[in-house]
């Protein structure tokens, strides 16, 4: 059953800013999606790493997927780049994906915020996306729906509305 789209988005955003907050060293940064429609995203990502991965079955608002996520997003760690999806049920369902989505010519970059930030803003426009987050290494949080920018200052959510 899909969680209702309220409770999966702020449980999304919930978890981003929890994954922004990371104290660990070597943390890479991390892309996530969130997804109700998988066929209208598969023309846009593929797997970055060529071996079978075991994705365990955790669900956005366990302290496991945090975790979890926090462990892959060490630099030595092979599944740390790219964007980690997550479908509309909160389940976290591919890793290590290279996410390639078609340039929108609506978004203008945002400034001293790199690619990963980019593809998540054009990627929140393909049918299907609920919202897409994107945190880099230093921590600058945005987050992303049909355009529209959510960045995080220390706890506090800010719109752009």
């Amino acid at each position: 059953m899909k969680m209702k789209h309220e409770a999966i988005t702020n449980a999304f955003l919930e978890l981003t800013k929890e994954l922004s907050m990371t104290e660990k060293k070597g943390f890479s940064g991390v892309g996530l999606v969130l997804y109700e429609n998988m066929s209208t995203l598969s023309q846009y990502h593929c797997d970055l790493v060529d071996d079978d991965k075991k994705i365990p079955q955790l669900k956005v608002g366990s302290r496991d997927l945090v975790a979890y996520l926090n462990e892959i997003t060490d630099y030595q760690h092979p599944y740390h780049d790219g964007f980690h999806f997550i479908n509309s049920e909160g389940f976290l369902t591919h890793v290590a994906q290279f996410f390639s989505p078609p340039v929108n010519k609506q978004v203008k970059n945002i400034q001293g915020q790199g690619a990963r930030t980019y593809c998540a803003q054009c990627g929140s426009f393909i049918d299907g996306v609920l919202m897409v987050g994107s945190v880099s290494s230093k921590k600058y949080t945005h987050l992303f729906e049909k355009g529209l920018i959510y960045a995080y200052s220390d706890i506090d959510c800010i719109s752009s509305r």
